[in-house]
Order: structure tokens, then C-alpha cells, then sequence
């Protein structure tokens, strides 16, 4: 699901976020201009050799001499969950259409589809109503879930990162929502390899690039997560060594990957996924555990590893543009950087007014460490709910390593926000998209039901068609009783049926 990638892109075009977040770019421009004049230590640049043993196996889609392109996106291990929202909805859908065209035959053939009776009135009816049903059920998933099903359904299958040596080019491919098709120059990217952490701090975690506003001059910054899930920091320093030295030394002075990765979405491939969240405790030795976990958990992770396989099955491959396909051929064009004009201006932010002070009486020591103490608890206990709404998102590990590990001002000050917006979509969103699919199946349930209902006759209206007060023609429904014995019978029965 591409929910951290959303993310950055939503709090771009977002007014009210919009303008903090272009605070905190000039104070963190600011402190960045302050620290190199005083001769701070500069952060590795696409110059400066980080590690002496590049590898990017298990990362990289297409090597050859010219571009190499690599897996990316952070969460695609989560894939699945909103596909199970997807096919529940799809479900009552097909349901709905299948028994609207059903019952709307009556129109062409002007009997009952059931029952194979002279249609009436109501037959008419019927099938309007559950027509519309069905298209305000369509219309409330496309007004309000439909951003929500596109994190992972009916969207590219993959984020791809191309670098191409050649032009000195990097090209993004990503959903509209997330900032499309782009492309940026090598020489303006800033990496986060993580280098000089601990092992252990990038376990689980992905190599960041960012092209940030001060670099390249659009009014959008843009993040990307490269690479396949860290087992340890050196994996992310060893790949960006491996992505620097093919850019700027060539080809030859990296070791070509021993297998590249296919974009065929094979189920066993899925399969795999599941088996990713216990890989950490294998590798720490409690193999034992993790053999027992997996024989419990055999059946939910099944369940999951169908839900990732159909979720690719319910996305489409990513096709470069043509120009980007031939970049660094001979004779062939360069693609054009992106400029401002290929996005929407971004929101405008009204400047706020700064309000007069209002003077203060001074207070006693006692009552000034009264307030400030109520201030700091009160901030605790909105960070530690912060912190609790966190880790209901998918997206929480990732945002919190980000955090503590990125070593740039800029994006230290940027990430906040995403941590923010995280939150906000990982508890009253995601509950309200749930409350909502839950809430129209139940009133459609209930609709189909009273339908149900109107349609299908009780049984004094099905004694009185078979009694001989009823009309009885080739299209009746049943037939009339043998002898009067029997309509008697059946009219104490009716009448025990309905009271």
C-alpha cells in the first residue's frame, strides 16, 4: 500500500500544513546556512564513498550499462488489508447488479423471474428499487472510500526509481496522488544511508532519497524509499555505495546482482510475504519459536499471502513513457527536468496576524510550577496517545525510524508532519471508512430484506390464490386444492402462519 507516500504528497497540499511545513523549511535552511559557516560536519554526498562493498541484490529490477532500476516503496509487505474491503464491497455489488438484472428481465418478458407468474405492479417496481440501492451503494464507495481502496486496488502495482548514468538522471514513477511521473537530477539528490548507526537501528527500515525544495527549486519536495527491507544499517549503506558508485564511476566498478527481480506476480511470491515478519527472529536464533508460530499462524498467514496475490492481481505494471525508455540511447532526446508547471500550484497560505500579547500578572513560584508542571503533563499525555495512535498504523515503524535516524535539519523538521498525518489516518479515518462499509451493509442488508418481504407473498395470500376465490390461468402461481377438505385445511394453516 502506498500510505507513506500519500502521505507526504497530502501535507504538501494542505493549506494549514502547507504553512508550517514552509516555516520549518527556512528555520531549518536557516540553522543548515549557521552550521556550515561555523564548520559543521558535512553529511556524504553523492561523492563521497561510504563503504567498500556495495551490493544491491534482492533491490534491483534492470542492470545494464545504461540505467538500472530498482524496487521501491515502503509497506508493500502490508499489502492485502484493504484489499479484503475491496472484495467485500465487490461482492455486494455483484450481488446487487446480479439480482437488479435478474428481476428487471420482467420488463422484457413480463413475468416473474422466480416463480414464472403474469408479472404485477409490484414485479415492476422491485427491481427499480434494488437498481437504485445499488447505485447509491456505488456512489457513497466512490465519494468516501474510494481514496482509501485506491492505497492498493485499481492503482500500479509497484513504485519504480530508474537512475540513468547517462543523462545524470533520476526518474520516479509513482500515482497521481503520491506525485506521479517525475524527473529529477542525480546531482540534487540527498541521501540518508544511515551511516555510523548501529546495526540494529536499520533492521526492518529502507534506504531514503529526498530531492528537497532547496535543491531543486519546485514547490514540491519528493521522497522515495529504495530498496527491499533492511536486515541491518549496512544493507542500506551498501546499496546507496552501490547506487553512487554506478552513477558516478560506471557500471564496472559495482558486482552485477546475482539474481534481479521479476514483475510477474507469482503467488508463491506471496507466500513469501507472510514469512518476512518472523525473518528477524530466525536470524536472532529462536528458530524453535518461529517453526511453532508459523504451524499456529499457518492459516492467517495463508489468508494473508491470497490477499497480497490478489491485491497485484487487482493493480496494473507501470510503463515508462517513451522518452525515458530511449534516454541515453544515441541520438535520442533528453527528458526534460520537472518543473512547477507539471503539478498543481500549490495552496495558497494566507498570512496569519500575530496576536497582541495580553499582560500577565506575576505570580508566586509555587503557582508558576503548578502550571508548568500541568503544561509538561498535558504534553505527555498527548504524545504518549500520539505515540499509542502510532502503532495502529502500518506506516508507525517506518515514521519513527525516519525520525530518529535522519541526520539532515530539513527533513528532520519535515517528518513531524507525516508522523501527524499518520496518526490522524490511522484512527478516525480508517475507523470511519470500516463504520461506513459496515453501516451501508447493514442498510442494504435491511433493503434487500424489506424487498425480500414485499416481494414473496405470506401464506393466507398464497391460500387465496389457490382457494377458489383465486384466479387460476396457465401462469398461477400453484395449483387450486383438490376438495374443500383440503382448502379448509389449509386455511386454518394460513391462518396459524400469520397471526
Amino acid at each position: 500500500m502506498y500510505f507513506i507516500e500519500r502521505g507526504i504528497w497530502a501535507i504538501q497540499n494542505d493549506p494549514k500544513e502547507r504553512g508550517e511545513l514552509e516555516a520549518n523549511m527556512a528555520r531549518a535552511l536557516k540553522k543548515e546556512k549557521a552550521d556550515s559557516e561555523k564548520g559543521g560536519k558535512s553529511l556524504p554526498g553523492i561523492h563521497d564513498r561510504v563503504s567498500e562493498h556495495p551490493c544491491a541484490d534482492g533491490s534491483i529490477y534492470t542492470f545494464n550499462d545504461t540505467y538500472i532500476e530498482l524496487y521501491s516503496g515502503a509497506l508493500q509487505d502490508r499489502r492485502g488489508v484493504i484489499t479484503a474491503l475491496t472484495l467485500f464491497l465487490s461482492t455486494m455489488v455483484w450481488m446487487l447488479g446480479s439480482l437488479t438484472i435478474e428481476m428487471g428481465s420482467v420488463w422484457i418478458t413480463h413475468v416473474h423471474f422466480g416463480v414464472k407468474r403474469a408479472a404485477t405492479t409490484i414485479d415492476y417496481i422491485d427491481p427499480v428499487i434494488i437498481g437504485l440501492i445499488a447505485l447509491g451503494l456505488c456512489s457513497a464507495i466512490y465519494k468516501f472510500l474510494w481514496r482509501f481502496i485506491r492505497l492498493e486496488n485499481f492503482v500500479q502495482r509497484r513504485l519504480l526509481i530508474r537512475f540513468n548514468r547517462v543523462t545524470r538522471q533520476v526518474y520516479l514513477h509513482r500515482p497521481g496522488y503520491a506525485g506521479g511521473l517525475t524527473t529529477l537530477s542525480w546531482d540534487q539528490v540527498s541521501p540518508e544511508p544511515a551511516l555510523g548507526l548501529p546495526e540494529w537501528r536499520g533492521t526492518g527500515t529502507q534506504l531514503m532519497l529526498a530531492w528537497t525544495n532547496d535543491m531543486t527549486g519546485l514547490p514540491y519536495f519528493h521522497i522515495m524509499l529504495v530498496g527491499k527491507v533492511a536486515n541491518g544499517t549496512s544493507d542500506i549503506v551498501n546499496l546507496w555505495e552501490f547506487i553512487r558508485r554506478y552513477m558516478e564511476e560506471g557500471p564496472q566498478s559495482v558486482p552485477r546482482p546475482k539474481k534481479l527481480l521479476g514483475k510477474v506476480p507469482w503467488p508463491w511470491l506471496s507466500l513469501q510475504v507472510p514469512w518476512s515478519f518472523f525473518k528477524p527472529l530466525w536470524r536472532d536464533g529462536f528458530k524453535p519459536r518461529v517453526l511453532l508460530w508459523t504451524a499456529l499462524l499457518s492459516p492467517v498467514m495463508v489468508l494473508h499471502a491470497s490477499l497480497h496475490w490478489i491485491s497485484l492481481l487487482l493493480g496494473w505494471e507501470p510503463h515508462w513513457p517513451r522518452i525515458i525508455r530511449e534516454a541515453g540511447l544515441p541520438g535520442k532526446p533528453m527528458p526534460p527536468i520537472s518543473t512547477a508547471a507539471d503539478w498543481p500550484s500549490p495552496p495558497v497560505i494566507e498570512p496569519t496576524k500575530a496576536k497582541p500579547r495580553r499582560t500577565r500578572k506575576s505570580c508566586s513560584n509555587r503557582i508558576c510550577m503548578t502550571i508548568t508542571f500541568s503544561v509538561l503533563g498535558d504534553a505527555s499525555s498527548r504524545g504518549g496517545s500520539a505515540e499509542t495512535s502510532l502503532s495502529l498504523s502500518a506506516s508507525g515503524a517506518y515514521l519513527r525510524w525516519l525520525l530518529q535516524n535522519t541526520q539532515r535539519t530539513l527533513l528532520r523538521l519535515i517528518l513531524p508532519q507525516v508522523i501527524r498525518w499518520s496518526v490522524a489516518l490511522a484512527v478516525p479515518e480508517v475507523t470511519a471508512m470500516l463504520g461506513l462499509a459496515l453501516g451501508w451493509a447493514a442498510a442494504v442488508g435491511v433493503l434487500v430484506a424489506v424487498a425480500i418481504w414485499a416481494i414473496t407473498p405470506d401464506e393466507m395470500e398464497g391460500w387465496c390464490k389457490q382457494s377458489c376465490f383465486g384466479k387460476h390461468g396457465p401462469n398461477s402461481v400453484g395449483k387450486p386444492h383438490e376438495n374443500g377438505e383440503k382448502e379448509l385445511i389449509g386455511l386454518f394453516e394460513a391462518f396459524s402462519a400469520v397471526k
